[in-house]
C-alpha cells in the first residue's frame, strides 16, 4: 500500500509540473475495441505517450480476435509540444493474442488460430487539432517492423498443429506499413 501511495504521489507531482492529456480513441471504442492513452510533456518540443487497446472478441465472422496492445512512444513537435504536426519513434508490444492470421499459407479456409505475442518497433506521425483550451483531436498513424512469436492450433480440437507440444514458438518477422492508427480525443488534465 505504501508503494502504491508513493508512486501515486510521484505521478501526481509529475503531472502537475507538466502538461498531460488523457486520451480516448472514439472510433475504436465504437467497434468495441477500447483504446485509451496518456500523453505528457517532457520538454518544450517533446512528449511521451503510453496507450493500451484491447479486443475481446471470442468470434468475429467465425474467427477469434483477442489481443491486448500496449504502446509507448516519443513525439517530437517542431513548433511546441501538443501543437500540430508530430513525428517520433514507438515501441509497441502485443502482450498476447489469439487470432486467425488472414491468408496464412497452409491454413486458408481451415478452422485454425494462432496464439502468441508480437514486438513492434517503428515510427509514428500525426497531427493534433485544438478544439478548445482543454480539448484536442489527435490523428495518428504508425508503422514499422514486427517480430512475432506464436503457436498454431486446430480450432476444433485445441491441439497444436505446427509442431509437437512443448516445441519452441514459431518466429515471424514482417514489415507493417501501418500497425497502429487512430483518432483520439484528448482532455487536458
Amino acid at each position: 500500500m505504501k508503494k502504491l501511495l508513493f508512486f501515486s504521489l510521484v505521478f501526481a507531482s509529475f503531472s502537475l509540473s507538466a502538461q498531460t492529456q488523457l486520451k480516448w480513441n472514439v472510433p475504436a471504442t465504437l467497434v468495441l475495441v477500447p483504446h485509451i492513452g496518456m500523453e505528457t510533456r517532457i520538454s518544450a518540443k517533446w512528449t511521451y505517450q503510453a496507450d493500451v487497446a484491447a479486443s475481446f472478441w471470442d468470434s468475429f465472422r467465425g474467427d477469434p480476435v483477442k489481443a491486448a496492445l500496449f504502446s509507448n512512444e516519443l513525439r517530437y513537435y517542431p513548433k511546441e509540444a501538443f501543437s500540430r504536426f508530430y513525428i517520433g519513434p514507438n515501441l509497441t508490444g502485443i502482450d498476447a493474442f489469439k487470432i486467425r492470421k488472414p491468408g496464412h499459407k497452409g491454413y486458408r479456409n481451415h478452422n485454425t488460430y494462432q496464439k502468441g505475442f508480437n514486438i513492434l518497433m517503428g515510427a509514428t506521425a500525426g497531427y493534433m487539432f485544438h478544439l478548445s483550451e482543454n480539448l484536442t483531436l489527435d490523428f495518428t498513424v504508425g508503422g514499422g517492423f514486427g517480430q512475432g512469436f506464436m503457436k498454431h492450433y486446430n480450432g476444433n480440437t485445441g491441439q497444436r498443429i505446427d509442431r509437437p507440444e512443448g516445441a519452441p514458438l514459431n518466429k515471424t518477422g514482417e514489415w507493417w506499413p501501418v500497425y497502429r492508427a487512430g483518432v483520439m480525443l484528448g482532455f487536458k488534465l
